[in-house]
C-alpha cells in the first residue's frame, strides 16, 4: 500500500511539474509541510503519565501541549525532530531528574497532541521560545534532527540557553525541500517556486535557519552526537555545524542510524554528563 501511494504521488507530481511550477508548487508545499503521525510508544507511556501537562496558546487558533517533570533545579528542554513528538526524548527524563534538573518537552504544531496538521520551522522555534516564556530560563536543550535547527534559530532570537546537545543535526535544513521534491518526482523549478512561496508565507528565508549563518554567533557550548551512517541527515552536516560553532565538539557512532541513536546508552550518559559539567562550570564563573 505504501508503494502504491508513493507511486501515485510521483505520477501526480511528474504530471503537475510538466504543466508548470505554478501547478506543482501547492502540492509540493503541502507534502513538505505535513509530518507523518508518530504514535506514543509503550516504552514512553510510563514517564509521560508522570508529566504535568498544560496546553498553552500557540496563536489565536492553536494550542500545543507542554510537559514538565520535577519541581526545582535548572531546566532542560527536550525538542523532538520532524514527525516526532515530545515523548520521543522521554528516555532522558529520569537520568536528568536524578542529577537535580527539571525537564520539559512539547509537541510542536502538527505533531503529537498539538493542534494542526501542518508544521514549519518558524513555528517550531516559536514553540521553544513559548516554553521559555511559560517556564522561565532554560539552562540546556537536548534536540534531535530538524528540531536542532529550530533551537539554533530560537537561540539567536533570545533563548539564551547555556548548553546544547544536538543529535543528528542538519546544517542546512532548506536543502530538504529540494530533496523532498527530487524523491517525489517534482521538478526543480517547482521546488524553487515552492521555496519562494513558503518564505513569503512565513516572512523568513531558509537561510535564516542555516547553521553556518547562525553558528558563529552562538555563545552556548554544543555537544553533537551523530551516526556516520545516518541516511536521513548525513554525518557531514553534523561536521559542518560543529566547524562553524565556536565552542562545539562532535562524537561519532556507527550502526545506529538516525533514530536509534536516541536510545544509545552512551548518548544518554554523555548528554547528562555534559549538562552537569556545564552547570558546574557556570557556578564557578
Amino acid at each position: 500500500m505504501k508503494n502504491l501511494i508513493l507511486g501515485l504521488i510521483k505520477g501526480t507530481a511528474t504530471f503537475l511539474s510538466w504543466l508548470g511550477p505554478k501547478a506543482a508548487s501547492p502540492m509540493l508545499q503541502r507534502l513538505f509541510l505535513s509530518p507523518m503521525p508518530r504514535p506514543l510508544h509503550k516504552r514512553e507511556q510510563a514517564i509521560m503519565e508522570r508529566a504535568q501537562v498544560q496546553r498553552i496558546a500557540f496563536d489565536a487558533r492553536r494550542e500545543i501541549p507542554l510537559y514538565t517533570w520535577g519541581e526545582r533545579g535548572p531546566l532542560i528542554l527536550l525538542v523532538h525532530g520532524w514527525s516526532g513528538r515530545g515523548s520521543q526524548l522521554s528516555g532522558y527524563v529520569e537520568a536528568l531528574l536524578a542529577k537535580g534538573f527539571r525537564v520539559a518537552a512539547f509537541d510542536a504544531p502538527g505533531h503529537g497532541l498539538a493542534d494542526g496538521k501542518l508544521a514549519a520551522l518558524p513555528w517550531w522555534s516559536r514553540s521553544v521560545l513559548l516554553a521559555k516564556e511559560h517556564l522561565g530560563p532554560i539552562h540546556g536543550v537536548l534536540a534531535h534532527s530538524l528540531g536542532t535547527a529550530a533551537v539554533t534559530r530560537a537561540q539567536a532570537d533570545g533563548l539564551d540557553a547555556k548548553a546544547m546537545v544536538y543529535v543528528a543535526p542538519p546544517e542546512n535544513p532548506g536543502n530538504y525541500l529540494y530533496k523532498t521534491a527530487e524523491t517525489l518526482g517534482f521538478s526543480r523549478a517547482a521546488a524553487t517556486l515552492a521555496q519562494a512561496e513558503i518564505e513569503g508565507r512565513f516572512s523568513v528565508t531558509m537561510d535564516d535557519f542555516q547553521g553556518r549563518v547562525l553558528a558563529p554567533q552562538m555563545g552556548a557550548e554544543l555537544q553533537v552526537f551523530h551516526d556516520e551512517g545516518d541516511q536521513e541527515v548525513l554525518f557531514s552536516e553534523g561536521q559542518a555545524l560543529v566547524s562553524h560553532w565556536p565552542n562545539a565538539r562532535l562524537q561519532s557512532f556507527h550502526g545506529l542510524g538516525h533514530n536509534r541513536i536516541l536510545r544509545e546508552p552512551a548518548v544518554l550518559s554523555g548528554t547528562v554528563s555534559f549538562f552537569t559539567e556545564s552547570l558546574s562550570q557556570q557556578a564557578t564563573t
